[in-house]
Order: C-alpha cells, then structure tokens, then sequence
C-alpha cells in the first residue's frame, strides 16, 4: 500500500466539465536522486558549520621536544609559541586569547 507522501495527485479539468484524477507513484531514479542530493547537501552544510567553529576557537597544545646535547640551562624550558591566528579576534580585546596566554607558564614567547 502506498502512502500519500508517496504519490502524486494530477487533476485534470476539461471545458465539458468532466474531472479526470492520475494517482503516479514517483519513479524509483528521482527518488534515489533526491535523497543523493539531500545527503551531499547537508555533508557541505556540516563541513560549512565545522569550518566557522574550527576558526573561532583557541587551543593548546603541548609538545614535548627532546635534544639529547641539550645544555642544562635549557632544561624544562618552555617556548610560548602563537600560530595561525591569520589576524583574527578572538573576544574583546583579545580576551580569550589573553586568558589562555596568562594562564599558561612559559619561559619566552
């Protein structure tokens, strides 16, 4: 049995006043098409959406580098490095950026 969502209703009118009603079941291609389409659609909607949220946070990451001939004045030092911020904002003032700069330790930037 098929539903209504699954069919389509063609109503035709004549100048003698006669009604003339098609029921047609969509073809199985057209159907298969849509659904093809309204997958890549919402993959480029979500790709779109990851693409702003990915550019508008901060992360930190540690990385642990080791030199063997390292001299002992070197030893557990921190380098602050600050990478692809592409001259964004990130809050007032660079308030976000701030908070995570201030509270990390570091020995240089």
């Amino acid at each position: 049995m098929l539903s209504l969502t699954q069919l389509f209703l063609i109503i035709h009118f004549d100048y003698q006043g006669s009604i003339e009603i098609n029921l047609i079941k969509p073809k199985p291609k057209l159907k298969k098409l849509f659904i093809s389409l309204l997958l890549i659609g919402l993959i480029f909607i979500s790709i779109f959406l990851y693409t702003i949220w990915d550019n508008n946070r901060v992360i930190l990451v540690n990385q642990v580098v080791k030199i063997n001939e390292l001299p002992d004045s070197f030893q557990d030092f921190k380098i602050l490095v600050l990478s692809d911020l592409h001259g964004k904002r990130f809050g007032d003032q660079q308030q976000k950026l701030l908070e995570l700069i201030h509270s990390s330790e570091f020995d240089v930037v």
